[in-house]
């Protein structure tokens, strides 16, 4: 999935888009012409801006008026935050996501005196979602996530999980992957296994 489609179903799969603000550390070589090098936001809008592809209708913002809007990037300019690094001094992906990290310390501890990066930073921007552009999204996933955050009755709770492969997105919520399998084998300094 190209980062481009990525933002595009996080916009369109929201129940919410308003409310869903993006941070973007792209690392990309600027001596290149390859895609996956382009500026994600360009990339966005070149792909689906007005292109006569549809928010998805299971989306209930787009839902509420008859017809299906087209995609427009420019409404949500102002919710993406383009973060870019040359490529050739990445320094791999636990390192992008402490960058990113970082901002998000910088931009509470800066909300009220206007030195906040992404914006509006208020009180309402009371989750925060970490995810790599290759992930999908399933329908409502704003909301969905919220609700569950809640449920832990916890308002430091973390939730985290393995990914399911983008197949399997909007089946069964219940169900997760599997990340390893234990096998059980005798041992003579395990004999009771």
């Amino acid at each position: 999935m190209s980062f481009s489609t990525f933002l595009f179903t996080a916009f369109t799969k929201a129940q919410h888009p308003e409310r869903l603000y993006v941070r973007v550390l792209q690392q990309v070589d600027p001596t290149t012409t390859l895609e996956d090098d382009a500026d994600c936001f360009q990339m966005l809008c070149q792909k689906y801006n007005n292109n006569n592809i549809p928010i998805d209708k299971h989306n209930t913002t787009a839902a509420s008026s008859n017809q299906p809007s087209p995609f427009d990037c420019q409404h949500y300019k102002s919710h993406i935050e383009i973060v870019t690094l040359d490529a050739r001094h990445a320094q791999g992906p636990c390192d992008a996501r402490s960058k990113l990290s970082a901002l998000i310390e910088h931009d509470y501890l800066h909300a009220h005196d206007n030195q906040h990066r992404l914006t509006p930073v208020d009180a309402n921007q009371d989750y925060c979602l970490q995810t790599d552009s290759h992930m999908d999204f399933s329908h409502d996933f704003d909301t969905r996530l919220i609700h569950m955050h809640q449920r832990a009755r916890n308002e430091r709770a973390v939730l985290s999980t393995y990914v399911a492969p983008m197949e399997q997105t909007d089946q069964d919520p219940t169900e997760v992957p599997h990340l390893c399998m234990i096998s059980w084998t005798s041992s003579p300094h395990f004999p009771h296994l």
